[in-house]
């Protein structure tokens, strides 16, 4: 399997800059789903940031916001047949959440959903700092677990997605055992409507 350093000549290509001004992260043990794969999240000088599932036998598959979703689903499909991952039942709903996201329109950020609510209500005050008189109840309005149906052999996801620059989205996929067939989303709360503490 690949490791950290092993991925940033991929990224440097993909990010037309030097290896040696690429760093990359490695997330693969977050990703129990992932068996003939690493998960790398690589970032440029410039701040800009791509995922890297690496170690397979179709090389490096790069994910980045600037590809666009049609082409990062397309790639997407492509690691989970290689994984040999079912769907949904491989992925639990808050993590088939994030890769839901993440994969397709980029890292950086938190899926809505109880956990989530129980780690940072004690920093709701924070959270909220733009908008105190209506944020609270609007910040635990989006912390509801993701929503998973399934009718036969099909599965549709709804939840909602925090993103570093205080918006908020909300995620529609939906696919069969074995892929995504779509994914939408759109911004029901604007960049900054939030503090987002992390960034």
């Amino acid at each position: 399997m690949a490791d950290a350093d092993s991925i940033k000549p991929a990224a440097a290509e993909h990010f037309q800059c030097a290896a040696t001004e690429v760093g990359a992260t490695d997330l693969t043990a977050r990703h129990p789903w992932l068996h003939k794969h690493g998960l790398y999240l690589a970032a440029d000088p410039k701040r800009r940031m791509a995922l890297i599932a690496a170690g397979g036998p179709s090389g490096a598959l790069i994910f980045d916001e600037a590809l666009g979703i049609p082409a990062n689903l397309k790639t997407l499909n492509q690691l989970l047949q290689a994984e040999e991952a079912k769907l949904p039942e491989g992925l639990p709903a808050a993590q088939l959440a994030w890769v839901t996201r993440a994969f397709l329109a980029g890292p950086g950020g938190f899926v809505g959903c109880a956990a989530f609510w129980a780690e940072q209500k004690d920093a709701l005050k924070l959270w909220t700092s733009p908008c105190p008189r209506d944020g609270p109840v609007l910040f635990r309005k989006y912390c509801q677990d993701p929503q998973l149906a399934r009718r036969g052999d099909q599965w549709s996801l709804t939840f909602y997605y925090f993103t570093n620059k205080g918006g908020v989205e909300v995620w529609k996929a939906n696919g069969d055992a074995r892929q995504f067939l779509g994914a939408v989303f759109e911004r029901v709360e604007p960049d900054r409507k939030f503090f987002f503490p992390y960034a």
